[in-house]
């Protein structure tokens, strides 16, 4: 029971952040934001005592299964990093844009202001 349990975390957990790399490529940022509580929980429900010890307990083909899991989610989790970094940038860089334009229509006022 208890390793039918396990395997089940490792697959809704990479099915979760397969679906949060998703989003993330739809720019679906509200909706990414509110899968992080079951991302919170599935993570620390691996976490828990006795994980290493269950899965050192299941045969070769449950670990590799396990293993294959855990390289999805790694692989999730590169893809979700970098997608999140690009809209970091292009945010960034609006930001600058708008900064500039303020500054420069503040420019503009000040000129026309002495006119």
């Amino acid at each position: 029971m208890l390793t039918s349990n396990l395997l089940n975390d490792y697959q809704q957990f990479s099915l979760l952040t397969k679906q949060m790399v998703h989003l993330a490529r739809d720019q679906q940022w509200d909706l990414l934001l509110d899968c992080q509580t079951q991302y919170q929980q599935l993570s620390a429900d691996l976490m828990g005592d006795g994980e290493i010890t269950t899965i050192k307990q299941l045969a070769n083909s449950g670990q590799q299964t396990i293993l294959n899991y855990i390289k999805e989610i790694l692989n999730h989790q590169q893809q979700l990093r970098q997608l999140i970094y690009d809209q970091h940038t292009k945010l960034g860089q609006l930001i600058g844009e708008k900064v500039s334009q303020h500054s420069h229509l503040q420019d503009y006022y000040q000129v026309a202001n002495l006119i």
